[in-house]
């Protein structure tokens, strides 16, 4: 890939999510009775889009929902506008 072919992200929506699970899930380190997690969408200059989720575990230190909603707010930059997703 060259630069001339290099894509700029335009802006960045979210929106939280929250799942029960159909079954408990349970684990040596913790229990599991849903999922939660951020859905991204994310904005090329060109038009084009992409999809895709961030679900922190939090019982193998991967940090929790708020923190991973933080991390999405500073993709921020003087080039990039963000938002939720309605």
């Amino acid at each position: 890939m060259t630069a001339e072919d290099a894509r700029r992200v335009a802006a960045v929506r979210w929106r939280p999510f929250r799942l029960p699970m159909r079954h408990r899930f349970e684990a040596s380190h913790s229990t599991l009775s849903d999922r939660e997690g951020l859905i991204l969408e994310l904005l090329g200059d060109d038009g084009d889009s992409g999809i895709g989720e961030a679900s922190p575990f939090p019982a193998l230190g991967d940090g929790t929902l708020a923190d991973t909603d933080r991390k999405s707010t500073r993709l921020n930059s003087s080039h990039v506008s963000e938002s939720r997703m309605p």
